[in-house]
């Protein structure tokens, strides 16, 4: 439950500061990803030493391989819709559309972990889901573009890949499995963007650097909570993010 809250906290501030980069200060897509996914390895890979456990001998099976791979993939096509749509929208119609990731996560795992399933949890989340919803709608007045396509789509796979976290959860730790994700998406959004290092100046660099903090606390707890919790039950706590992110945003 404290990994939970230490999660909450933390992507509720790194969500309020990539906007803040990205909308605010200007900072171009195709050098910030690179930045960010850079630092945030080197920071989960700092932890390593205390942190880091594999069960080797299923790591390299053919199963497991594939779910890394797919993994790979769901994250770095998620990631360019995600943060195309947080430089072009209002924070208010981006949490509108990020609401949909809870209420999906939490019908994928239905379906993909049964065994998870707890009728009180699952009402309780899709009745908060919705609820949260409604009241962003009748407040908010929302317009439909292409940015809110692609971000729609990004929840979908972004929802998929927590799936396969879940999976890929029984045989890394958290932080080694974060620390290898991220690891791959830097090297692929470097060679994808090519960013110039000497077209951001310092304050921005060290702006970089708290969100990639804030970015490997929010995430690397978020997978202990769904190791030890399950993907639903964290799903569920993790709907404070779009409330807090929303109201301090105001």
């Amino acid at each position: 439950m404290e990994a939970i809250i230490v999660s909450v906290l933390a992507q509720t501030g790194g969500l309020l500061v990539d906007k803040h980069l990205l909308a605010k200060r200007k900072m171009p897509l195709s050098t910030y990803i690179p930045l960010l996914f850079a630092f945030l390895f080197i920071l989960t890979a700092i932890t390593l030493y205390w942190t880091g456990a594999i069960n080797v001998v299923l790591a390299f099976s053919q199963q497991y391989i594939f779910y890394f791979i797919l993994m790979v993939h769901l994250a770095i096509t998620w990631n360019m819709f995600y943060y195309e749509g947080l430089k072009k929208e209002r924070l208010i119609e981006f949490e509108m559309v990020m609401l949909l990731t809870p209420l999906v996560t939490i019908l994928f795992a239905t379906a993909f972990f049964p065994e998870e399933f707890n009728l009180s949890i699952f009402i309780a989340s899709i009745v908060g889901c919705l609820t949260l919803l409604v009241s962003h709608l009748r407040k908010h007045h929302f317009e439909f573009d292409r940015y809110t396509i692609h971000l729609t789509l990004g929840v979908v796979l972004m929802a998929l890949e927590t799936m396969v976290q879940k999976e890929l959860l029984t045989i890394y730790s958290p932080a080694l499995l974060y620390a290898m994700r991220t690891a791959f998406i830097a090297v692929f959004f470097w060679t994808y963007y090519r960013p110039n290092m000497k077209d951001v100046n310092n304050r921005d660099f060290q702006i970089v650097w708290f969100a990639a903090f804030l970015g490997a606390i929010s995430m690397v707890t978020k997978f202990y909570g769904f190791q030890q919790l399950g993907v639903t039950y964290t799903t569920l706590l993790l709907l404070i993010v779009p409330v807090a992110s929303t109201w301090l945003d105001s």
